[in-house]
């Protein structure tokens, strides 16, 4: 190493040995504290120089903080006068010191006092001695009373606007006070006359006292009537009985006035009818929220809940439990669409389970892109958006509406009148194409009123191609339109604006509202060029977004109305797009969840679920079965408690309509005698009816608050204890003469208990005390049927079958509530088909059958044999006519093997997420169908729905609409069908996927366990916690690799111990653990989990 190298290591030593910089060193510990304070490791401290401290400004004296005033309406602030008139109620007027020390009329009404002016005598009621005394004070004199000299109160808006002496004079008026004669001098003219009103209004009110008190405490009406003097002697008063929605009936009469007004039989003052019908329909539904409310006022809510359900009613304010909304678009805003349904609707899950709700968006284009104008189509949206309007809590409808819309093609039907008149018009004007319009639309005199529906397009003569007929049809029906439309025909219904499934849907979902600010959202391209009126010849898109705009400006919506600029389709622009879209959606959202004080807590209690069952009791009750020798004999039991019966038990085959007797009776019961309490349970639909533990859990809970009996249930009872308190409590209830009226518990598909011992069902039928009725419906077949039969208390009702009389009649009353007929031939033809002794399942399939036979259809159904399990193929087959043998093999079969049901979201990502059943469909359409869009999966889901019709319930599960199969002899005919073992074990592997990893809930970590957090919502996952364990059982033949997947991701998993144990579902896992070791195999491993956790049971809080 040379010297030059020596010296230039020695200098670099010298400066690493040297001190550091200051400014380095400061600069290195504020980059530490910084990066400290974004790892979280710590806290920021702000600063604040001593300066800006010490010049803070301060509040001057006279400061009155616009915070203070506040404006209640009037109708949810009740009257409360001020007894010490010298206390001031208002914040604002409090925090100015001379109304403080003075009070606030000593400062006023001096200031009425002028000498020069002439006087008036007024009557005054005598209220304060001390007040009068003080009324003698020299006056201050101003020249206009109006004009407030106080600055302070000159700040506050309602004093400035109305003056203040408006506000404070009439709570001086009280019927029962001695009056006396003042002379106060009169300076305003409009003062004195408002002043005098009030009086005479009040003295007018307060004169009749039972009035006034009935309208401080109201009652709940059971019927309301409205008037209107202008409309005519025929149309004077509405009658409509007020059960929910207090605005039913007048909203019918409001359709049907405008309906007159648009084919000219309204009369000149139909616009002024719907305009006082709106206002009194208002002042109704207001009225009644209020009585409503203010009779259960202080009552809890769940023992309000228990307290309805008991009388089998349904409470009308219960609030709406998810968020479901109806998705129209146009076709050129397809892009808009796609990119919403990507990136914005997983958002608005995400964002809505968070608070507790679950989201479904309804697009019926959905893997279309367009919508047909069939008349099957156009029923699919009225029910979608009666639907929507009926579930979602937020808005229900939201438009995208572009320039272009090419759904317009040809008409899906024709009213009879309309076609007569289209036809004839051909005829006179000698329009080519009359004989293609023959071919093409064909009567249907199955539907009321009848239809002209149109047919699949084949090759006529003189004609090329079926193209060539749309096209020569298309040109034909517009001359004819103009030629109608020229000549002044009052026929509104013949026109193509009419006849597009996008006015359709605006026309039901949004322009039929009243409530567009809360219900409904438009992203409107270009809304500044719909604001003039295109006039009645335009084209159908035009003059739909000139009425869309005119409905949100009449009624002050323009927020709603979100305008957008046409022009390139860049990725920020659809961005945007999504951002203002989950912005508003979520707006609004929170606004309807504060009024309607929706909280997820609420849909998880007991009393939800008696309303739940009260809601299934009512849906089957509604059956038009004759159903009536049956209801009778327990009436007359009911009524007269013959031979010491209090027991009734329906016994039959599966399909035998005993849950219809047994809904029928419950739903009448309470008719026969108001004071009877019925409690109804259907087995196996919710979350507390799954087992007899908790049947009688929740029996006993509903019990006690009807009856004001304390029971409190041990955490560690076992189901023997839980069938020793449901005795007590019931021999408690009758002993203490509490059964005014008698009791009636409903107990329906008791068979499907799986913990339902012969031991407890004595137990029980022993500890029934005089005036308590228990309704029984089990198969022929169950275990306890011996037992029922040998207690000396029960009485046995027994349905075998129906006559083919009664068939009839179901048929035709079935078909007549759906607007629908059969010609005589259908009916010989299908009842032709019936076996000698049919069970009432077949009324059901043939209904579901002939439903969609148009009148002149006429097909040959082989004769039943008489096993509904084997016979019920038949409405398996219509069902796959309609809507394709892939996706009715995969839609029923994923049905028939949920435990619990299914939700429609749930249904649409199975189906359009199953790359198996697109490649079927492809196969079976014989053409290409794109993975990503192709096939129109809403629609077929919605018509898929729609078929099942009576075969399918609706439950709410964790506020969320289930659909469960109601028939056991259907989902054995689905399995016989379809259920072949590997596509049996593929069904179960899909949905154990699908609740593990999709469908998760709100399953919690060890550390929110730890820390008791969440434990309101801890219920929340009950599907999931029994629905996994339930399918995993049946995902392979292989016994080692179910008992693999059991292990690893339910049983052996301590995450899922802890959510089932913190949530209050041990006994559901030891029953799951018990369906394992039953339905699969023996394994030690399980067995000593399962005694581990029945001997822990004990300790666990």
């Amino acid at each position: 190493m040379n010297r030059a190298e020596m010296a230039s290591n020695h200098d670099i030593l010298e400066q690493l040995s040297s001190a550091p910089d200051l400014r380095m060193r400061a600069l290195k510990g504020q980059v530490e504290e910084e990066l400290l304070i974004r790892l979280g490791a710590k806290r920021e401290v702000i600063e604040i120089h001593p300066h800006i401290l010490i010049s803070r400004p301060e509040r001057s004296k006279t400061y009155v903080s616009l915070k203070y005033s506040r404006t209640v309406p009037p109708a949810k602030e009740a009257p409360n006068p001020t007894q010490n008139p010298w206390i001031v109620a208002d914040q604002a007027l409090r925090q100015m010191s001379n109304f403080s020390r003075r009070g606030p009329r000593d400062f006023i009404l001096p200031n009425l006092v002028k000498p020069s002016c002439p006087a008036r005598t007024l009557v005054i009621p005598a209220l304060d001695e001390e007040y009068f005394a003080r009324r003698s004070v020299p006056p201050i004199r101003s020249q206009n009373p109006w004009v407030v000299a106080d600055q302070a109160l000159r700040q506050m808006s309602n004093f400035s606007r109305r003056g203040p002496r408006d506000f404070i004079l009439p709570n001086l008026v009280k019927p029962s006070c001695p009056a006396r004669t003042l002379v106060i001098p009169a300076i305003d003219e409009e003062y004195f006359a408002r002043r005098a009103a009030a009086h005479s209004r009040l003295s007018q009110l307060l004169g009749q006292w039972t009035e006034y008190e009935s309208l401080v405490l109201r009652r709940p009406p059971t019927r309301v009537r409205t008037a209107t003097e202008s409309v005519s002697s025929s149309q004077a008063s509405i009658d409509h009985v007020v059960q929910g929605d207090g605005q039913a009936g007048v909203l019918r009469q409001l359709r049907v006035i405008r309906e007159q007004g648009q084919q000219g039989a309204g009369g000149p003052g139909s616009s002024q009818k719907v305009d006082i019908l709106l206002s009194h329909t208002i002042q109704i539904s207001i009225v009644v929220a209020r009585k409503t409310r203010n009779k259960w006022a202080g009552m809890a809510s769940e023992a309000l809940l228990h307290i309805k359900a008991c009388h089998m009613r349904l409470p009308a304010d219960m609030p709406r439990s998810e968020l479901r909304i109806y998705v129209s678009s146009t076709p050129d805003l397809r892009e808009e669409r796609e990119f919403l349904e990507e990136v914005a609707y997983p958002k608005l899950r995400e964002f809505s389970e968070k608070l507790g709700l679950n989201c479904h968006v309804v697009d019926m284009r959905n893997g279309a892109g367009t919508l047909d104008n069939s008349i099957q189509t156009f029923h699919l949206i009225e029910k979608e958006l009666r639907a929507c309007k009926a579930l979602s809590i937020g808005p229900y409808f939201v438009s995208l509406l572009g320039h272009k819309s090419r759904e317009a093609g040809l008409p899906g039907f024709f009213p009879k009148a309309v076609y007569e008149l289209l036809r004839e018009t051909l005829v006179r004007e000698h329009i080519l194409g009359v004989d293609a319009f023959d071919e093409v639309y064909r009567l249907d005199s199955n539907r009321a009123p009848p239809v002209y529906v149109k047919q699949r397009i084949q090759i006529l003569e003189e004609y090329q191609s079926p193209e060539q007929v749309e096209k020569t049809l298309m040109k034909a029906l517009k001359e004819a339109v103009k030629v109608i439309r020229n000549s002044g025909s009052n026929f509104p219904e013949v026109d193509f604006y009419r006849w597009s499934a996008l006015v359709k849907e605006h026309e039901e979902g949004l322009l039929s509202g009243y409530s567009p600010l809360t219900d409904s959202l438009c992203f409107m391209m270009d809304a500044h060029q719909a604001e003039v009126d295109p006039g009645s010849h335009a084209k159908p898109i035009q003059r739909l977004r000139h009425a869309v705009f005119r409905h949100f400006r009449r009624f002050s919506a323009n927020a709603n109305l979100i305008n957008f600029k046409s022009g390139k389709k860049t990725l920020a622009y659809l961005r945007s797009m999504s951002d203002t879209f989950i912005a508003g959606v979520a707006s609004l959202l929170k606004t309807q969840i504060r009024q309607r004080d929706y909280s997820l807590p609420q849909q998880l209690t007991e009393g939800s679920e008696a309303v739940q069952h009260v809601r299934l009791a009512l849906t089957a009750a509604h059956d038009s079965m004759d159903n009536s020798v049956a209801v009778n004999q327990v009436r007359e039991i009911l009524d007269t408690g013959s031979a010491g019966c209090r027991v009734i038990a329906v016994l039959g085959a599966p399909g035998s309509a005993k849950t219809t007797i047994a809904c029928q009776v419950a739903r009448a019961s309470v008719l026969w005698e108001p004071r009877r309490r019925v409690v109804t349970r259907c087995v196996g639909s919710t979350l507390r009816s799954s087992s007899l533990y908790r049947v009688l859990e929740s029996l006993i809970n509903q019990l006690g608050v009807i009856y004001n009996c304390q029971v409190r249930l041990e955490k560690d009872a076992l189901l023997q204890d839980v069938v020793s308190d449901f005795c007590d409590l019931i021999r408690s209830v009758g002993e203490s003469h509490l059964l005014a009226g008698g009791l009636l518990i409903v107990l329906d598909q008791i068979d499907r208990l799986p913990d339902l011992e012969a031991r407890f069902v004595t137990s029980i039928l022993n500890s029934l005390p005089q005036g308590v009725v228990l309704l029984l419906t089990c198969q022929s077949q169950s275990h306890v049927v011996n037992v029922l039969k040998s207690h000396p208390t029960v009485m046995i009702i027994f349905r075998t079958f129906m006559d083919t009389k009664e068939v009839g009649r179901y048929i035709k009353g079935s078909l007549n509530s759906e607007s629908r007929v059969a010609t005589d031939d259908q009916y010989a033809t299908a009842l032709g088909a019936l076996p000698h002794e049919p069970a009432p399942v077949y009324s059901q399939m043939l209904y579901h059958i002939i439903k969609w036979w148009p009148s002149a259809y006429l097909p040959d159904i082989p004769s039943f044999s008489g096993d509904p399990e084997e016979d019920l193929a038949a409405f398996l087959v219509s069902v796959e006519s309609g809507l394709g043998e892939a996706f009715s093999r995969y839609a029923l079969s994923l049905l028939a093997s949920a435990r619990h049901g299914l939700a429609d979201q749930e249904l649409l990502h199975l189906l359009s997420k199953d790359a198996h059943l697109l490649t079927e469909i492809e196969a079976e359409q014989q053409e290409h169908v794109s993975f990503v869009e192709g096939f129109p999966y809403q629609l077929q889901l919605s018509g898929f729905i729609d078929r099942l019709g009576m075969f399918l319930s609706t439950i709410k599960i964790e506020g969320e609409s289930v659909y469960q199969l109601t028939s056991e002899p259907l989902r054995a005919a689905i399995s016989q069908r379809y259920m072949n073992d590997d596509f049996f074990y593929s069904i179960h592997q899909k949905l154990a996927n699908f609740f593990q990893f999709i469908r998760r809930g709100l399953l919690l970590s060890s550390k929110d366990i730890s820390e008791q957090r969440h434990r309101q919502l801890s219920k929340y996952h009950w599907r999931t916690l029994r629905c996994v364990p339930y399918h995993l059982c049946h995902i392979s033949p292989d016994t080692a690799l179910v008992w693999e997947q059991l292990k690893q991701k339910v049983f052996f998993n301590f995450s899922w111990l802890v959510n089932a144990v913190y949530s209050g579902f041990l006994p559901d896992l030891l029953d799951d653990i018990a369906y394992a070791l039953e339905t699969v195999s023996l394994d030690p491993d399980i067995q000593y989990l399962q005694q581990l956790l029945i001997q822990v049971g004990t300790s666990i809080p």
